[in-house]
């Protein structure tokens, strides 16, 4: 069977047969946006692949990088320390204002520096 002639008995049969089928721009438009999901959905996952290489997993570890790591886990001791100092001063902060309780003291272990 012809599909135009299968095309003209359903345009007998409905006359707004014509309205519903897409035009040939929005079909396209739509395979474009469903492509572009795709690409979109699978861009990480290619990427992720492309980088097999593990960083940070071996022992020697650069002496100014270290350096940093150690200068940051200070500051986070020190602002460890700073938070528990003000907790434990008595009406600074009211009991009703503290979420948890805060250890008294701050860790007093730093790390070691990559020699």
């Amino acid at each position: 069977m012809n599909v135009f002639q299968l095309i003209s008995s359903l345009e007998q049969v409905d006359p707004e047969v014509y309205g519903r089928f897409d035009s040939r721009r929005q079909v396209f438009r739509r395979f474009s946006r469903v492509g572009k999901a795709v690409a979109a959905t699978t861009a990480p996952l290619l990427l992720g692949s492309m980088f097999q290489r593990a960083y940070g997993q071996g022992t020697a570890l650069p002496a100014d990088i270290a350096a940093v790591l150690n200068f940051a886990l200070k500051l986070e001791y020190l602002e460890a320390a700073f938070y528990n100092r003000g907790l434990n001063s008595a009406g600074l902060v009211p009991a009703g204002g503290r979420s948890r309780p805060l250890p008294s003291s701050a860790p007093t272990k730093t790390s070691t520096s990559a020699s």
